[in-house]
């Protein structure tokens, strides 16, 4: 309404009073109208495709796929020519990938066309099959080398756009190829992520990588697939101080531009204010919307509050996470709750997975002793409580691993892997907590409470 009364008080201004008189305003009475799928075809604003047309209607959807393959950014002009509620469907062995609607469609063309595995794609033979039909051969150039893989694409219109389309591999080395490009590299094959979570629509993938930042390494930007030449990254006030300059090298080593949030990470700054802080930050850097994730660098309070702000920033933009203590790495790292405190200890929050979480011990030389231990504290409640092998290697090392930070000892990562590992096959069933019947919240009764009052100082772990 006060956009509308702007509005008339501009057009007043530009034709004067007098001329508004004539001007007509359609205003609704009676009920509301019914939503679109409910309208007779004969009042839809698209004629439904005569016999003929059907083929120019492919092609057109293949020049938009080819821009998009140019530019991610451009993928909408794919997806605006599919009906609202339309299906999407590549099929790439016994269990078919499945989207419906258009913004599931989005993600289900952006996981084909923006495939690492495919080096380029090319149509052929696109052709009418009737007054509601159309089909035609994309062909990807295989990014291994091995030649290429050859699908078949199918599309059903109606009178507003593509009501269905399937892709369909047409060989057995192409299925193959399409379930890696769909599906992603199985978590611990060579080249893929070390753990996956599937919260229903956000597959994560953690990566256990140490050295993300070292100069000319782009195995961060290559993942988070960056386009747009910068790096938004919220990062944890102390990691900032301590890794400024690493970070701004790195990031100009690999021809990116650094535009840091810098905010604090401490637990008595999991906070509304400091929430809202980030939001104003967003605003500022303006990510775009769904194809430039937002990287939080810190530790669990950081990753958290940052997590929280990118859920609510424009109703969620993606993001990503790098714990920087090892408390983050085998505790925070696989989770999707993000929270600030608030009247409570994560009072406010929601469930918002993150697309790739990076596991660097990197940082844990200038990690202060008491958050190694904190982080031990946590490491042995795991043990304790689902792996007795992990409790056996702490009580034969922790105290050398304690000694070093969990640095330059080859028991280190295998520690941490398999704390990711417990962690994963505790909660990675239930990630929206649905059940409760988790394990790993041993302790998370009255330890809360005693974490956020003031008179006794204890962090997580301890």
């Amino acid at each position: 309404m006060r956009c509308f009364f702007s509005a008339t008080c501009a057009l007043c201004f530009y034709m004067g009073a007098d001329a508004l008189k004539n001007i007509k305003f359609n205003t609704r009475s009676g009920p509301r109208a019914p939503p679109p799928d409910a309208l007779a075809s004969a009042e839809r604003v698209v004629a439904a495709p005569a016999l003929g047309e059907t083929e120019g209607l492919l092609r057109t959807f293949a020049q938009a796929c080819d821009a998009a393959v140019a530019d991610k950014r451009r993928v909408d002009e794919a997806v605006a020519l599919f009906d609202y509620g339309a299906t999407l469907t590549i099929d790439h062995g016994d269990r078919p990938s499945d989207w419906a609607g258009q913004g599931a469609v989005k993600r289900g063309l952006c996981r084909l066309l923006h495939a690492p595995e495919a080096a380029a794609w090319r149509w052929s033979g696109l052709a009418g099959h009737d007054a509601s039909s159309a089909a035609g051969r994309l062909t990807a150039t295989r990014a291994d080398g091995a030649g290429d893989a050859k699908l078949e694409v199918a599309a059903a219109f109606n009178d507003v756009g593509i009501a269905d389309l399937r892709v369909v591999a047409l060989d057995a080395p192409s299925r193959a190829w399409l379930e890696r490009a769909i599906l992603g590299e199985k978590p611990g094959e060579e080249g893929g992520p070390a753990w996956e979570t599937f919260d229903g629509r956000v597959r994560q993938k953690i990566w256990q990588h140490t050295g993300c930042f070292e100069e000319g390494n782009t195995f961060v930007k290559d993942t988070l697939e960056l386009t747009t030449g910068r790096l938004v990254c919220i990062v944890d006030a102390t990691v900032w101080g301590l890794y400024e300059d690493v970070l701004r090298t790195w990031a100009a080593s690999v021809d990116l531009v650094l535009d840091p949030i810098v905010a604090p990470g401490d637990e008595d700054e999991k906070t509304m204010d400091n929430m809202l802080f980030i939001l104003d930050e967003l605003c500022r850097v303006d990510p775009l919307r769904r194809a430039e994730p937002a990287l939080a660098i810190g530790g669990g309070v950081l990753t958290d509050t940052a997590g929280f702000a990118c859920a609510l920033w424009r109703r969620g933009v993606p993001w990503a996470r790098l714990p920087t203590t090892l408390l983050g790495m085998v505790d925070a790292s696989v989770g999707i709750k993000v929270a600030v405190n608030y009247h409570r200890k994560n009072g406010v929050g929601h469930f918002y997975s993150p697309c790739h979480t990076f596991v660097d011990a990197a940082f844990l030389p200038t990690l202060a002793k008491a958050d190694v231990v904190s982080a031990c504290g946590e490491i042995m409640k795991a043990a304790l409580v689902h792996d007795a092998s992990l409790f056996d290697l702490m009580e034969d090392h922790g105290k050398r691993l304690i000694e070093r930070n969990f640095v330059d000892d080859p028991v280190a990562d295998e520690v941490i892997k398999r704390s990711v590992d417990t962690m994963l096959e505790c909660i990675g069933p239930d990630l929206w907590e649905e059940a409760l019947l988790r394990p790993m919240d041993f302790g998370h009764s009255f330890s809360r409470t005693l974490e956020t009052d003031e008179r006794f100082k204890l962090r997580h772990g301890e």
